[in-house]
This record gives C-alpha cells, sequence and structure tokens, in this order.
C-alpha cells in the first residue's frame, strides 16, 4: 500500500524533489567532507542551479549516485533519544572546531588521543563510557571542556592500562 502511494506521487509530481531526497544530499555532503563552495560548484557544474531545492526528483537522484560514487554510503540509523548529542566531526578533524579556544583548554589532538587509547585499551567502547572514565578521573563531564593538565592525566592513566594490557596479552612459558 505504502509503495502505492510513493508510485503515485512520483507520477503526479515527476518534477519535485522531496524533502528525504534533500535531508539525504546534505548528509553526504557533511559525511564527504565537502565545502558549501564545492558543494554548490558541484550542483552549478551537473545541474545548473546553486541549490538542492533547484532539483529535480530524478536530477536529486543523481546527485545522491555521485555521492555514492565518491564513496558516501547511505545508512539507516535509529534516531536517538538524546536531544543534545553532539557530533564534533570525523578521523583527524573529529575536535578542530575546537582549536582556537585558547590555552588551557586541551588541544584537539590531546582529545584525539584520549579518544584512541580509549579505544584501544577499554572493553567498552562508546562515548558514554569515555565521559565516564574522563569524570572518574577529573571531575570534568565531557572531553571537550579538559583542560592540559585533565588530558595529560587522562593520558596517563590510558597509557597505564594500555601497558597493563600488554602484559597480560604476554604468554607466559
Amino acid at each position: 500500500m505504502g509503495d502505492d502511494k510513493f508510485k503515485l506521487f512520483k507520477f503526479i509530481m515527476p518534477n519535485f524533489i522531496t524533502y528525504v531526497q534533500i535531508q539525504k544530499i546534505h548528509i553526504a555532503v557533511e559525511v564527504l567532507g565537502l565545502s558549501r563552495r564545492e558543494y554548490e560548484d558541484k550542483l552549478q557544474e551537473l545541474f545548473g542551479v546553486r541549490s538542492s531545492k533547484g532539483l529535480t526528483y530524478r536530477q536529486a537522484d543523481e546527485m545522491l549516485k555521485v555521492f555514492k560514487q565518491a564513496g558516501w554510503i547511505e545508512t539507516i540509523t535509529k534516531k536517538s533519544n538524546k536531544k543534545n548529542k553532539k557530533q564534533y566531526g570525523f578521523g583527524k578533524n573529529k575536535y578542530e572546531n575546537l582549536s582556537g579556544r585558547g590555552k588551557p583548554y586541551a588541544k584537539p589532538r590531546k582529545l584525539r588521543l584520549i579518544e584512541v587509547l580509549w579505544r584501544e585499551v577499554s572493553n567498552e567502547k562508546t562515548d558514554e563510557a569515555l565521559q565516564k572514565f574522563i569524570y572518574k578521573r577529573t571531575g570534568i563531564s565531557h572531553i571537550t571542556m579538559l583542560c592540559n593538565s585533565d588530558a595529560n592525566i587522562c593520558i596517563t592513566a590510558l597509557k597505564a592500562m594500555q601497558l597493563k594490557k600488554e602484559s597480560e596479552n604476554v604468554a607466559v612459558p
């Protein structure tokens, strides 16, 4: 029944992009790390528009295919119950938006190091578990609020955990 409605929608309104398509395009742009200018230039080059709202239904599908060829993988995730959940980026650039905060705060590379060490040594590799670890060591409730000395405390503790884990993995003859 739902598919019939969708086919009817495509038949009646073949020239209009859907809200879901717009969302997918913007998610793909973010995941691929395209700047606004790169994204708009690509739209201009392929379809002669500077906004996804100017695309037709078919053009939006083609744009999504271009993003898939560039490496974007369309995934469906459950909505989180947490309203204030923030993502600070991915990989090397995960905390880069925090780089200009000033001297007392830990630099992004220290925050990434803490996260990498945590993923290596922890049995529970979630962000929530990392936040609990940080809070127990420093009294700070979130990784982004660590100052240099607190970050060093966490790094030292994680390296000690790493050494302990490595020594446990060494086979005793």
